[in-house]
């Protein structure tokens, strides 16, 4: 193996990023402190700003919640200044701008670390949220391992399991819109930097966290508005 490509290897699965990652994981092991009764929003943008904007709007509209909600984001494309123009100017709690396009990894590791509350309700830049988002009520209905997605307007790329009336995703971890609990994050975490939607899935798995589809049939909460323009996936 020549220099190159040694320090390439490294690039993709090692960095600092996913240092500070691992020591923020283990603190939370060995700490055993409670996360604070919220929940976190967690945006990751990547530089459409024309579906960016429709998202937030959308989502603050619909969403309510008696908890103490924290607004996060990280965007990953540092070429649309218009895109992180209009992020710098949210009044969000974290705003995080990647100076590189650092893909799907690197971004994980540097938002979910960042996260104290219970919960995380996670959602990538292009949805528009169709109905009321009841947090709280979600929250009672969320299992200690596992991910709530919210029922969409599309179909699912592969057709659900339907288990005493409710329909779990068996193959994939969903990055549709849901809600998760930032102790079932910390379990697979952190990822390298060359890490895709895959290997999450993939780790999810591993660790027994199930994806159920909240509302499934009964209420069309989100439709995806991002298929004439899709993003380089990683």
């Amino acid at each position: 193996m020549t220099l190159y490509q040694i320090k390439r290897f490294y690039h993709l699965y090692f960095s600092y990023n996913t240092f500070l990652t691992t020591l923020q994981k283990i603190y939370h092991i060995l700490e055993k402190k409670e996360f604070e009764d919220a929940v976190t929003i967690i945006i990751t943008s990547s530089g459409r700003k024309e579906y960016l904007v429709q998202t937030i709007t959308s989502l603050r509209k619909n969403l309510i919640s008696k908890r103490k909600v924290y607004w996060y984001i990280i965007d990953d494309n540092p070429v649309s200044n218009e895109t992180q123009k209009y992020i710098r100017s949210m009044n969000f709690d974290k705003i995080i701008l990647n100076k590189k396009n650092r893909g799907l990894g690197y971004s994980l590791n540097r938002i979910y670390r960042s996260v104290f509350t219970k919960y995380i309700f996670h959602c990538e830049d292009d949805w528009e949220f169709l109905n009321e988002i009841n947090l709280d009520l979600i929250i009672s209905q969320l299992k200690s391992k596992e991910q709530l997605i919210l029922n969409r307007k599309q179909p699912q790329k592969e057709a659900p399991d339907l288990i005493n009336g409710e329909a779990y995703l068996r193959r994939y971890y969903s990055f549709n819109p849901h809600l998760v609990k930032y102790k079932s994050i910390l379990k697979i975490l952190p990822f390298s930097n060359k890490s895709t939607e895959r290997t999450f899935s993939d780790r999810a798995r591993e660790n027994s966290i199930n994806s159920r589809i909240y509302k499934y049939n009964k209420i069309v909460f989100v439709s995806h508005i991002g298929e004439k323009r899709t993003v380089k996936k990683y």
